[in-house]
């Protein structure tokens, strides 16, 4: 929801924090699509958080630094914290195309400043994943299920989201090993 009703056109820069895995890796690759749709593939790199502030000067030669070979690229920034404060806030403000930069952090708090940086600046965009409810997995389940169009009861779905314990990546593991009978 929080995706859909920004205007993404603009934004290069992504802070996507909770627990929820799975919809954590849904975001991103919608975005992806998306700005992928209006422009061509995007070359990604994942780094921890500790790799950049280890190497910050190579990290700004990454985005920064223009490539003969990698006109796009999408940066992911593993289990980040408000250690990259300053560095974000400092990036931000320079005029970054394309590049998409996803920085993603398990649960911040409301202090955060991180988390606050990018609630209260309108070029950066914050998503806070939680868990998945039953409501939101028989959703996801009835659109996998209804990609393929086959038939199942109510109570097999139930299982199949029982089963799942919350986590919307084994809902779609248990989708497709039924597909691929």
């Amino acid at each position: 929801y929080e995706i859909s009703k920004k205007n993404l056109n603009s934004r290069n820069f992504y802070l996507i924090y909770g627990e929820n895995i799975g919809l954590k890796q849904d975001i991103v690759k919608s975005v992806l699509e998306l700005k992928e749709k209006k422009g061509g593939k995007y070359k990604q790199f994942e780094f921890e958080e500790e790799e950049i502030i280890k190497n910050q000067n190579n990290f700004f030669n990454l985005i920064f630094s223009g490539s003969l070979f990698d006109k796009k690229k999408a940066i992911f920034i593993n289990r980040t914290t408000d250690k990259l404060f300053n560095l974000i806030s400092e990036i931000s403000k320079k005029n970054v195309e394309d590049i998409l930069i996803f920085f993603k952090a398990d649960q911040l708090e409301k202090k955060s400043k991180i988390r606050n940086l990018f609630e209260k600046d309108k070029n950066l965009v914050c998503v806070a994943c939680y868990q998945d409810n039953n409501f939101d997995l028989l959703k996801l389940a009835n659109n996998e299920i209804g990609q393929v169009k086959f038939k199942l009861s109510k109570d097999s779905i139930n299982l199949l989201i029982e089963r799942a314990s919350g986590d919307r990546n084994n809902l779609r593991n248990e989708i497709n090993k039924l597909k691929s009978f």
